[in-house]
Formats: C-alpha cells, structure tokens, sequence
C-alpha cells in the first residue's frame, strides 16, 4: 500500500522495524499481491496502513489500520477483513505474516514486448521469511530526484513515487544519480547503523501509478530507462534503476538529520 514519512525507528537485520510486517496473497493463485501489477493491483495505492501502536523489536508486529479507497478504514484483527478488502481490491485475498514457501511476485516486464506479466522470487539479499522482494533496505538521494527532475521538468519525481526507506541529501546538494558510486561500499548512518550496498535498485512500471496527488505518469519510468540502465547483478542485465539497495551490518536508531558516512 502506500508508504509513509517518519522522522525516526530501528533498523534490524529485517530492515525498519514494522517494514512489510504483512502483506496480502491472491487466494487464486498463492501470489504475493503487489502493485507491481498495476493492471490487477492498482487499487493498493488508493489504500494505506498504520499501525495501532508502535512495534517493538522481538514481539509479534500489532494490528493495523487500513484505509480504503472509499475512506473507510479496517483493522487487520476484524473477521470479516478478507471479505472486506476482497471487495475493495476486487480479489480473493488473505492477510499474512509470513510468505508462503518459493514466494512468487507477479510483476509487469517493461522490458519485453508487450509488457508480459511474469513472476521472479524474492532476490538479492532478502532476509528469509520476509516480503522483501530484493532486500531489505532502500536508499535513495535528493540529488537523485533533483536530476530525473531536471531531465523531464514535466513529471514531478516525487520520492513516494520510489518508496526508499531512507532519503539522503549529499553533502553540497550535488546533481547526479550519487548513490551509483556507492555499491560495493558501506554506508554509516548516524552512530549506529551500517548498511552494505549491494546493487543499483531496479524500477518497474509500479514507479508510474497514480496515489494520492501524484498523477498517473508513464514518463517517469520512461526517463529512468532512458537516462539510468545500469547493470544489476541479481538479473544479469541492465535495467532502470532510481537508488540503490542495501543489506544491514548492523542495526540500532536512526533518526531525521542524522548524518551519513560512506567508506
């Protein structure tokens, strides 16, 4: 569903405490359902989740509220949840925990003529039992977004567009796609936190779905591929890519204005 701005959490192994506690599955056909879908699971962006109380590290995440695309909103603990979503996102569907054994996403490839929907499990350095479809944390720089920003004025290349769990401005607000020179390297973040970047962070046609005020917008994705198509190791090919992903060396608080250290 759609993503959320936070001034401060902890970062574990699992990446932010509460990231991707549950996800949906397509009853039809065992999938994780995502928006990578869009012509199916568009709808999950006009839908938002929060949690009733923080998580705490070590106990069982807490029930959410979920807020529909008519306004309503639901509790992941209501019986009749399933019904209700169903309706709403117009599937079969069931609220988990954990991903079924050999987790399949359903995504469209943009790549290939006539974007042909395909599946590909999780990858890169995605925790086990986790929803994380390559890794558990994304990084993404306002220098980035300042660039796609200046190669296509007429989108707005918002970061709820790109869902990082991290935003960085570098150090003298530098134009570039930064980030890039980053894989291979680890990141310090504040005191506590180090996080290994693994690979350029590839993009889908997820990227380009309407939410919020942001409009439907093919251009988005369209400029990444024109201007960023880097190699990603994990698919052996180069792709369109907006960040970068990264595994955690460890993990603590991380907190809004905290400093960044790459080494």
């Amino acid at each position: 569903m759609r993503g959320e701005e936070i001034d401060s959490t902890e970062v574990t192994e699992r990446g932010l405490l509460g990231d991707r506690a549950y996800a949906l599955l397509n009853l039809a056909n065992g999938k994780v359902i995502s928006a990578k879908n869009p012509r199916k699971w568009s709808r999950m962006f006009q839908c938002a989740a929060a949690f009733v109380e923080s998580p705490r590290q070590g106990d069982r995440p807490p029930a959410v509220n979920i807020r529909l695309p008519d306004a309503r909103v639901v509790r992941s603990d209501d019986a009749d949840l399933e019904q209700v979503l169903g309706l709403a996102l117009e599937g079969q569907v069931r609220l988990v925990r954990t991903p079924p054994a050999e987790a399949l996403v359903e995504y469209v490839d943009v790549l290939s003529p006539g974007e042909p929907v395909t599946d590909f499990p999780p990858a890169g350095a995605s925790p086990a039992g986790t929803f994380f479809d390559y890794a558990p944390i994304h990084l993404l720089t306002l220098s980035t977004l300042r660039r796609f920003q200046a190669l296509n004025p007429g989108s707005r290349f918002d970061a709820r567009r790109f869902r990082p769990n991290v935003m960085i401005e570098p150090e003298g607000g530098p134009d570039g796609f930064v980030e890039l020179e980053w894989v291979g390297r680890r990141l310090q973040i504040g005191d506590q936190v180090q996080i290994q970047i693994i690979d350029p962070a590839p993009r889908c046609v997820m990227t380009t779905i309407a939410q919020g005020d942001l409009p439907h917008d093919p251009a988005i994705l369209r400029t990444a591929m024109e201007h960023n198509r880097v190699p990603v190791s994990a698919f052996g090919q180069a792709l369109p890519c907006v960040g970068v992903y990264g595994a955690v060396l460890q993990g603590g608080a991380v907190r809004l204005g905290d400093p960044v250290r790459a080494e």
